[in-house]
């Protein structure tokens, strides 16, 4: 799978800078396809490792979002994944490099994703007060793409590698790369945080914006994201208790003896 042109508006990320991360393969930042992404920085260190997961978007959240049971793990270390189909990458070496110059108790990371083409998606980890993200506003969310810059990261290794990946320094680096300061929030675009430490497991929730203004779409995956430091990336649906099972039949059942009830006769 070749790595879609993923524009990560690191002017979205970066508190200084206005640096765009764009990710350029052979496919197109609005073809309907873009792949998944994870980013890892130690600001301290001066250092960040960009990640292509090789899973799109849509077939991403089509099998997750609502798919208890799931696992998924990307062993960035190994260039090896299970419960992906045979996804394989080229991240060990991005890995390493990484590992050497960072420390993973400074080190932040994120996932996410974005598609504005006529549906204008997107995707992205955040552990902020769901109450919080439910209340997106539409029009801040049309701006994630903004400030593309397709050949940004031309010059950088990896672009052009079958989900491939690079580590490269904060500060320094042609227009593309993540810049030496952070924002969280995907320029004030996104209403949460997506970054946590690593070893902190993460929800993710996919966005979807209506064009017509007010709240746009926001609907939580079913699981959880997490980075360990070994380099390994999971995303986990855990399959719901027994006794959460009987609730909601209890829960069903109540509903139907109530609804039967006002039955009028």
């Amino acid at each position: 799978m070749k790595m879609k042109l993923i524009a990560l508006a690191v002017a979205g990320l970066a508190a200084v800078g206005n640096a765009n991360a764009t990710w350029n393969g052979t496919g197109s930042f609005d073809d309907g396809d873009s792949e998944l992404f994870m980013f890892v920085y130690d600001g301290n260190a001066n250092l960040q490792a960009f990640f292509d997961l090789g899973v799109n978007i849509s077939q991403f959240t089509a099998d997750q979002k609502s798919a208890p049971g799931t696992s998924n793990v990307w062993n960035l270390a190994g260039n090896t994944t299970t419960g992906l189909g045979g996804v394989s990458g080229s991240w060990s070496n991005s890995w390493n490099t990484y590992v050497a110059g960072a420390s993973m108790s400074n080190s932040l990371w994120m996932v996410g994703a974005m598609e504005f083409d006529a549906l204008a998606i997107a995707m992205t980890t955040s552990n902020t007060d769901p109450a919080i993200i439910a209340g997106q506003d539409d029009t801040v969310l049309q701006n994630f793409p903004a400030g593309i810059a397709p050949a940004a990261n031309a010059s950088l290794p990896g672009h052009s590698v079958a989900n491939g990946s690079n580590t490269a320094a904060t500060s320094g680096n042609p227009v593309g790369v993540i810049g030496s300061g952070f924002a969280p929030s995907w320029n004030s675009n996104f209403v949460g945080n997506s970054w946590a430490s690593v070893g902190t497991a993460q929800n993710a929730y996919f966005l979807q914006a209506n064009f017509l203004g007010g709240a746009a779409t926001v609907t939580p995956y079913a699981g959880q994201f997490n980075l360990t430091s070994a380099g390994v990336l999971s995303y986990t649906a855990p399959v719901p208790e027994p006794e959460t099972y009987a609730l909601m039949l209890a829960g069903l059942g109540m509903v139907g003896l109530i609804a039967r009830r006002r039955r009028p006769v």
